[in-house]
């Protein structure tokens, strides 16, 4: 994911949780599936956050439908080492 589609989903999640309306460890189960499975780097587990026909917006494209997710996030969210993997992807703690 981009540096610009990481900011915009942190700002997001900020615009859309009230500060203080949960701990850690009980943040929405989708965004425990969307940061375990990211952190993981395991593409199985992170197309298993989405519903069949989710739409991911990520700045101005939407990609509609898993078929259409998998692809972009093998390519900017979890690289595969054969693909991407020049770009490193962090580990992130919320």
């Amino acid at each position: 994911m981009t540096r610009n589609a990481l900011a915009m989903t942190g700002l997001l999640i900020a615009m859309l949780v009230p500060q203080g309306s949960f701990a850690q460890d009980t943040l929405p189960m989708a965004i425990q599936c969307y940061q375990s499975s990211t952190n993981a780097k395991d593409i199985d587990a992170y197309m298993a956050c989405f519903a069949e026909d989710a739409e991911m917006v990520d700045v101005s494209r939407v990609f509609k439908g898993r078929d259409a997710i998998r692809p972009w996030a093998e390519r900017e969210v979890i690289p595969s080492e054969a693909g991407d993997a020049a770009r490193s992807r962090p580990s992130y703690p919320w």
